[in-house]
């Protein structure tokens, strides 16, 4: 999920670069992305299909609930409430104006013209995009399914490339991530995660509220975090968002009010890991990570963004900044670890 945001006004430039209309094949070819407007049937079956990370399989009834703002009782029917929330999805998108078509042509171009030296072999180039009214998640709320970007209708009414570029840059990050298991592992280890080998178990008292991000549906890697104490072991941890509230609540209609970020202890069991909780009881689902392991985190992951819920968020971000680096484009003032990151994101992601 992301929220658009807007880095850098001189972007618009890019807006000036037009797809040839009648260009020859291998021009066309040679482009690193491809956009599909789908239209409000295709939509329809896009938003209710997870053919690469199994949304539909994971998903919570209390998320379904709290997107839908139902709340749950002891005597709902999940397998109805599934069904209500499939339909209520297929209900959230729209179909694109002329003035949207127009739009995302440009924007298509502009992405193409940033993209232009991406490794080959990382991209994923067919990507479609989807219209939504926005009742799920909110206004402003992108997120990825397969090789798919929804994106909020406000957004295209604002009608502006250049606010647009950003935020499309990071979603396609994700939709490479998901197809290309090789360049997820080698983004992610540029700050310190590694995939889980084995199950990973949450819980119930935690598990029932967890909120899947569908951006980063797989929660299935861990950080090594450590003390300045050398006395002090390891530990392995995982970020997971959740509810901060065990039901729907009038109160607070809005989705992202519910949504809370910690760090969770993972240690080896049978069947893989198991997520750890301050009480075993299931009576509370806070982490239980000493603060004195907060500062590891932070010095792996570095500090270009704030966006730090999962690890594909983190490198959605600094792909977006590594590809503005990249074309000649300064997004913000880096530390000099956080500099040193992007350095090295643009050496794995782009063709000398």
């Amino acid at each position: 999920m992301r929220l658009l945001f807007t880095l850098i006004p001189c972007l618009l430039l890019f807006t000036s670069c037009k797809r040839p209309q009648n260009g020859p094949t291998n021009q066309q070819d040679s482009r690193a992305v491809s956009f599909e407007l789908l239209d409000i049937e295709e939509a329809k079956k896009a938003i209710q299909t997870d053919t690469k990370e199994d949304y539909f399989e994971n998903v919570r009834p209390l998320e379904m609930s709290i997107q839908m703002g139902k709340e749950l009782t002891d005597d709902t029917d999940l397998v109805q409430l599934k069904k209500d929330y499939i339909k209520y999805l297929k209900e959230d998108v729209d179909s694109f104006s002329n003035e949207d078509i127009a739009l995302l042509q440009l924007v298509e171009d502009s992405i193409n013209v940033l993209l232009k030296d991406v490794n080959p072999k990382w991209m994923k180039k067919d990507i479609f995009l989807v219209k939504l009214k926005a009742k799920a998640y909110g206004e402003g709320v992108f997120y990825t399914r397969d090789n798919g970007i929804f994106i909020p209708y406000n957004e295209l009414d604002k009608g502006s490339v250049g606010a647009l570029l950003s935020v499309f840059l990071h979603e396609i990050y994700h939709i490479m991530s998901r197809y290309n298991e090789d360049f997820r592992r080698a983004s992610y280890g540029l700050i310190g995660f590694k995939a889980v080998e084995g199950r990973l178990d949450f819980p119930p008292a935690l598990d029932k509220r967890i909120l899947l991000n569908p951006d980063g549906v797989n929660m299935g890697y861990a950080i090594t975090l450590k003390t300045d104490n050398p006395e002090d072991k390891p530990i392995q941890a995982i970020p997971a968002i959740h509810t901060n509230s065990p039901n729907y609540n009038p109160n607070k209609p809005s989705f992202f009010s519910y949504i809370q970020f910690d760090l969770f202890q993972i240690n080896p069991a049978k069947t893989g890991y198991m997520v750890q909780i301050s009480d075993e009881k299931g009576v509370m689902e806070s982490p239980d990570i000493p603060d004195l392991y907060y500062p590891s985190f932070f010095d792996q992951i570095y500090d270009n963004t704030q966006y730090i819920i999962h690890p594909d968020e983190i490198m959605a971000d600094n792909f977006m900044f590594a590809t503005f680096a990249q074309n000649g484009l300064k997004a913000i003032d880096f530390s000099e670890k956080g500099s040193q990151l992007i350095d090295s994101f643009q050496n794995l992601i782009f063709v000398e």
